[in-house]
């Protein structure tokens, strides 16, 4: 049997446990007459008495074995209490696992009906309790009948009293419950010394806690104060001026803006940030200068929008754009220096730039200028020089001076020469009705000869039939929905203002380039095609511009001119600025710039227009569309007062070197003035340049018809790249290769897709675009490019026919291959050059 206070197996004649001392109840020599055992059977009493002498097991603590005897899927428990008196047992009788014991105990549904709830345990899937009769019938549990055939056992009362069972042991010490048993160790802690020894140590632990409760809040309080808003301000201008005083600029100017963000409406902050600004100024290059007083400027704005009576501000706000102009004084830029004062005035009335711009404005100050700058119109000085300022040359009687400027030269039907030059009195105001004779035209070679040229025709451009005008409008995510709204007014106005027979093309542009309108004369198609322009994405302005010159080029002959606007900076074009600057002087189109609001890089955007013969313009994004329609009907009326020149050029042998028209005013015109321009006979854009040829498309059906090898025979392996991409570039994908899209941007078709994809965007669609036609011939034309590298000549027709950027446009180790092919060719001139372009090549190669 077993004892009813520790569980420990005892002999069936020992009335005290041999381990606890605990005495065990009745004598377990009397034997049930088979009458009353029947009666138990039949009543079920047996199975009540079973189902409750688990519990006397309960409190000794078995966790393992009273989980099993409970109901527990626990085999390892189960196998504990019905085969062994284990180390694990003996363990759990001394309190190891009372938690669990006692979760047992009060959870398990076997607890909740004893005896005749069997069938429903059993429903519920309670491992080896399913059946009472099975504990019967188990050989460790035949024992068992010593406990059925005592007397004690046959009332369930005799667990309900305690008295037999109260001992002197220690254990005995707390009221042991049959229906609620505790583990021994629980009852251990319940007393006296055991007790003790606990509110000891709780006491010391609420003890610690307090101390470091309250030196954590002293902590957060010195956390706090340190970091109130008005504190960290105030270490963020301490650091500000420190780094200014040790001319670390940049760490000078985070400081401050640093302390900005927190105190977003102190002005003191946002002037002490344009002192920084103004400070690294004075050791940058001349692009960072402007940046830098263009930065500088807006923080004065801000601190004196915040407060504006503060009378040091406004002076140091002047004191800024005197210095400003200085600048651009240095670099002879006087128009830009007269702009600058007059944005100054705007802010500030001070009489300090009052007393600047007519200094910048006076004749006493043209007098003092170098002969070729200009006076209040941004005029390029590059390759585009007047040689007249506004005073009186004499020669003979007194002669009217004018400015003289040439914006297009026309180089199509070469000799035959066009070109576009307007024509201004001292007011800035177009000369009118001026004739053949007044003008005198001479071309400077480039050997420096000078050949006097016939003037065929003299006109001006609103006398003509057409004029071309290709509008280019920024369509970024920066343009809000307002200013987008008065952009697409203003263009409009701008169409609706334009004379019949006049053709319009519109450029949108965000981080791709979309023609929204081609070239052509019915301009009521051309609003309804800025109506439907959304903004999105980044600011590919280059890539915008070289395709609208690009395209421009290639429409006729007549008065042509790009207009363009952004509001933010260049940040996503596979164009350069130069590759914009080449491409407009070498086909004389000119290039008019307009800068929205404070975020656009006026200086750079000066610049472009002036190189390309054109003008910048600054337009606020308060009043845009007012500011913008009066600047598009500037640009068209200038364009409409320009004079047209045709001549026939006496030197048509040389049509690569550049060489320079010069007008002049004739001795019998009574106007004195002339400049000239530089312009190359036959325009080369890129695309002429990096390919060596154009045409739409390579092989145009090439979505739409299984190709063969015959329609890849002959095609150069520059070509064959071209018409493989041709099938991606018809769903809109752009190329990681800028040469791809540089020729892809040069195609009217390609301009007109929307919307158009980057690489790993494209590669994202869902379903994928290409068809199961288009991927076999891509995979046609791969297969005859990897034959051409492998048994061909690379470049058969190297020998005498110069080989293009495109062209080499390989991996090092196909060049390699290519250039001793080339090698072996007989010796020519442009074999050698295009041996040495090959070489050049393999050394840039990147793979």
């Amino acid at each position: 049997m077993f004892c009813i206070k520790c569980g420990k197996k005892i002999e069936d004649s020992q009335q005290f446990c041999i381990y606890c001392g605990a005495k065990q109840p009745g004598s377990f020599d009397v034997q049930k007459t088979e009458e009353e055992k029947k009666i138990n059977h039949e009543t079920g009493e047996q199975g009540s008495e079973f189902f409750h002498k688990p519990e006397s097991f309960q409190g000794s603590e078995s966790s393992q074995g009273s989980q099993s005897s409970l109901g527990s899927e626990s085999s390892q428990g189960s196998q504990s209490y019905r085969e062994s008196e284990s180390s694990q047992v003996q363990q759990s009788s001394l309190g190891s696992e009372s938690s669990q014991v006692q979760q047992s105990s009060q959870g398990s549904e076997s607890f909740q009906v004893p005896g005749a709830s069997q069938e429903s345990d059993s429903s519920q899937g309670q491992g080896s309790l399913q059946q009472p009769n099975s504990f019967q019938q188990s050989a460790p549990y035949q024992q068992a009948n010593s406990y059925q055939e005592s007397a004690p056992y046959q009332q369930s009362n005799a667990y309900q009293q305690p008295a037999p069972y109260q001992q002197s042991d220690p254990y005995d010490q707390t009221e042991f419950s049959y229906d609620n048993p505790e583990p021994a160790q629980a009852q251990l802690l319940d007393t006296p010394n055991g007790g003790s020894k606990k509110r000891s140590r709780l006491g010391a632990v609420v003890a610690v806690l307090v101390s470091v409760l309250i030196l954590v809040l002293i902590l957060v309080g010195g956390l706090v104060w340190w970091n109130q808003p008005a504190k960290r301000v105030e270490r963020l201008i301490q650091a500000g001026q420190k780094y200014l005083a040790e001319a670390d600029y940049d760490q000078s100017i985070l400081s401050f803006q640093k302390a900005i963000e927190i105190d977003p409406k102190n002005a003191d902050l946002y002037s002490d940030l344009a002192g920084a600004y103004i400070q690294k100024a004075q050791t940058a290059s001349d692009d960072e200068k402007v940046k830098l007083y263009k930065l500088a400027s807006n923080s004065y704005k801000e601190a004196l929008y915040y407060d504006e009576d503060n009378t040091q501000l406004v002076a140091d706000i002047s004191d800024l754009y005197v210095e400003w102009s200085d600048f651009y004084i240095d670099q002879q830029d006087y128009d830009a220096a007269i702009d600058l004062i007059e944005k100054g005035l705007k802010i500030v009335d001070e009489q300090v730039l009052e007393d600047r711009l007519n200094e910048l404005t006076t004749d006493s100050f043209d007098s003092s200028a170098p002969a070729d700058s200009k006076t209040t119109d941004s005029k390029p000085t590059t390759n585009n020089q007047s040689t007249t300022r506004n005073h009186t040359i004499t020669n003979n009687q007194p002669k009217s001076p004018v400015s003289l400027f040439v914006r297009q030269v026309e180089n199509t039907s070469f000799p035959q020469i066009h070109f576009y030059a307007s024509v201004l009195n001292g007011n800035n105001e177009s000369v009118d009705n001026l004739k053949r004779e007044d003008f005198k035209i001479q071309e400077l070679q480039a050997d420096g000869s000078i050949q006097d040229v016939q003037i065929d025709e003299v006109y001006q451009v609103i006398d003509s039939k057409t004029a071309y005008i290709d509008l280019v409008i920024d369509r970024s995510s920066s343009m809000s929905d307002s200013m987008m709204r008065q952009a697409k007014n203003a263009a409009t106005a701008l169409i609706q203002n334009m004379k019949d027979g006049n053709q319009v093309e519109v450029i949108s542009f965000d981080s791709y380039v979309y023609q929204d309108y081609p070239f052509s004369s019915d301009l009521s198609s051309a609003i309804f095609s800025i109506d439907a322009i959304q903004p999105y994405g980044n600011t590919a302005l280059m890539d915008a511009l070289y395709t609208a010159v690009y395209n421009t080029y290639k429409v006729g002959e007549g008065a042509k001119c790009v207009i363009a606007f952004t509001d933010g900076e260049e940040n996503s074009s596979n164009y350069t600025v130069n590759d914009v600057v080449n491409i407009s002087q070498s086909t004389g189109i000119p290039v008019y710039l307009i800068g929205i609001g404070s975020g656009v890089d006026e200086y750079s955007l000066r610049d472009i227009a002036q190189k390309c013969s054109g003008e910048y313009y600054s337009a606020s994004d308060v009043n845009l569309e007012q500011e913008l329609s009066d600047i598009y009907n500037n640009i068209y009326k200038d364009q409409q007062n320009n004079y047209i020149f045709k001549y026939t050029s006496k030197n048509a042998s040389d049509t690569t070197g550049a060489r320079q028209i010069v007008v002049n005013m004739s001795d019998n015109s009574g106007y004195t003035g002339s400049c000239q321009k530089e312009f190359v006979p036959v325009a080369q854009t890129a695309i002429d340049a990096n390919f060596g040829f154009d045409v739409d498309n390579i092989i145009p059906d090439s979505s739409y018809r299984a190709l063969t090898n015959a329609d890849l025979e002959g095609l150069s392996l520059a070509k064959l790249r071209i018409a493989r991409n041709e099938i991606f570039a018809r769903h809109g994908r752009l190329f990681k290769d800028n040469l791809l899209n540089q020729w892809f941007y040069s195609k009217g078709w390609y301009l007109q897709i929307q919307p158009k994809y980057s690489p790993s965007e494209f590669d994202r669609l869902s379903p994928y675009p290409i068809s199961t036609l288009e991927n076999n011939n891509i995979d046609l034309i791969i297969a005859r490019e990897e034959y051409i590298m492998n048994y061909e000549n690379i470049f058969p027709n190297a020998g005498n026919i110069p080989l293009s950027t495109y062209d080499v446009a390989l991996t090092k180790a196909v060049l390699q291959k290519a250039l001793t092919q080339v090698a072996s060719y007989p010796q020519t001139s442009v074999r050698d050059q295009n041996i040495a372009f090959i070489q050049n090549a393999i050394a840039n190669a990147t793979m």
